[in-house]
């Protein structure tokens, strides 16, 4: 961690050195074009002046001797763009140049008055310059190469490599530095909380240096303490505020370990997702509250000081009991629900008996008023060892009661050895509906 946060601000600094040398590069180039543009231009006046001036018998003669800077030269063309006077030595000694102009310089003077730009290319480059003498209707064009430009940039780029190449070993040895004493309270403290998360008791004098650290450090402890503490209370369920499934889990553990009887019931409704997609979800979420108060207050009449009812979402939900307890549950519970779930439609929907609405899968039909459906697992007939034991026989019963209509409940009968039991087979099971008779079939 300390290097990847150390190699983070390094490449920072040299990010910023880098864009600071380049801007500098940059700025260097364009003053050094800036003044060759005027010194190219001064040139390109003094021609002009020099054109029909009494004092120059022959302009050819003063063009073929005109020295300009770094062995530059320059030449006249007309308002059409054919050339006037060229000189002699260049035209003798460099024929390219000469054609090169033609091919480049010529066809812009006729798009503007006054140019600067470069031609050619690796070390023949050439500044050009040009401007439209308009009392004379001619244009003066002075070029020159570019060479001493490109090598002052060179070598100041040279420098600026030099430069950086000084600041970034700086920039390594005092980002080291100042890294380590910025960041050295804060691995104190790391160290400390891992400490405390592992449940060792140090001093905390020893472990931090600094007061307000040490401060710090109480401070950390203390929230250390208080999310301990937090975690140990059963996680709410904001909708039912019941508590969820890791207290469900340590609740079934619990009972499992100590060998106490068992009846789980899993509670939820049949075609829920239909009547949120007609209502929505606010009233969705109204079901929801009221049916975990239903299933509360049957647990608080008929159950037992230490039972418990838990919400696993939606509206699912799940109590625990003793399996004698168990069946009077499930019938309080469906009564209060088919007595008070109607109230929860529109009175249109009341008279029907029946909503048209999207189900879970997007599919549209009819849907009767919700039917609730309760499975139940116990250990009466055969031991429960484990929570997924009681989530496979909570299943099948719940894939049975799937497709039912009407509110309906089922408790788990089936024994430990039956010769001909196949996995998922409904016939061992006792399944009773919302008016109390009894279905069940012999083993």
């Amino acid at each position: 961690m300390k290097f990847k946060i150390f190699i983070y601000h390094y490449m920072v600094v040299i990010g910023i050195i880098l864009v600071l040398s380049l801007s500098l590069y940059f700025s260097a180039k364009i003053i050094l074009q800036n003044q060759t543009e005027k010194i190219l231009r001064a040139e390109a006046e003094y021609l002009a002046s020099q054109f029909n001036n009494p004092r120059v018998p022959s302009f050819q003669e003063f063009l073929d001797q005109q020295v300009i800077q770094d062995m530059g030269y320059g030449w006249v063309a007309d308002e059409q763009g054919k050339i006037l006077y060229y000189p002699a030595s260049v035209r003798v000694l460099n024929p390219y140049l000469k054609t090169e102009d033609e091919e480049e310089v010529l066809p812009r003077l006729r798009n503007a008055d006054e140019k600067f730009f470069l031609i050619g290319g690796g070390t023949e480059r050439r500044f050009v310059y040009f401007r439209k003498v308009k009392e004379e209707k001619i244009f003066t064009v002075v070029t020159m190469p570019s060479r001493r430009v490109d090598a002052v940039l060179m070598s100041f780029l040279g420098i600026l490599f030099l430069v950086d190449g000084l600041l970034s070993l700086v920039s390594l040895l005092a980002l080291y530095h100042f890294s380590s004493l910025l960041m050295k309270p804060v691995y104190q403290l790391q160290k400390y909380a891992r400490s405390i998360d592992q449940g060792e008791v140090l001093d905390r004098a020893d472990s931090v240096e600094e007061i307000d650290l040490a401060l710090v450090a109480f401070v950390m402890e203390k929230l250390h303490q208080k999310a301990k503490q937090q975690e140990k209370k059963e996680e709410k369920d904001p909708l039912s505020g019941l508590p969820g499934n890791k207290a469900l889990f340590d609740e079934i553990n619990r009972r499992i370990i100590s060998k106490t009887p068992l009846a789980v019931g899993y509670v939820d409704c049949n075609d829920f997702s239909a009547f949120n997609n007609r209502y929505g979800k606010e009233r969705g979420d109204s079901v929801i509250r009221f049916m975990g108060v239903i299933i509360l207050n049957a647990i608080h009449e008929s159950g037992n000081p230490d039972d418990k009812v838990f919400h696993l979402g939606g509206d699912r939900f799940i109590f625990i009991t003793d399996p004698d307890k168990s069946e009077n549950i499930c019938r309080k519970i469906i009564t209060a629900f088919d007595s008070h779930i109607v109230f929860y439609y529109d009175e249109e929907d009341q008279k029907k008996k029946f909503i048209t609405a999207r189900n879970r899968v997007g599919k549209e039909g009819e849907f009767p008023l919700m039917p609730l459906c309760i499975g139940v697992a116990t250990s009466v007939n055969r031991p429960i060892n484990h929570p997924m034991q009681i989530g496979h026989i909570i299943g099948e019963i719940r894939n049975f009661l799937r497709e039912e209509k009407k509110s309906r409940y089922m408790i788990d009968r089936r024994k430990v050895g039956r010769d001909k039991e196949l996995e998922g087979e409904m016939s061992p099971f006792i399944n009773e509906n919302r008016e109390g008779n009894n279905d069940s079939k012999p083993d």
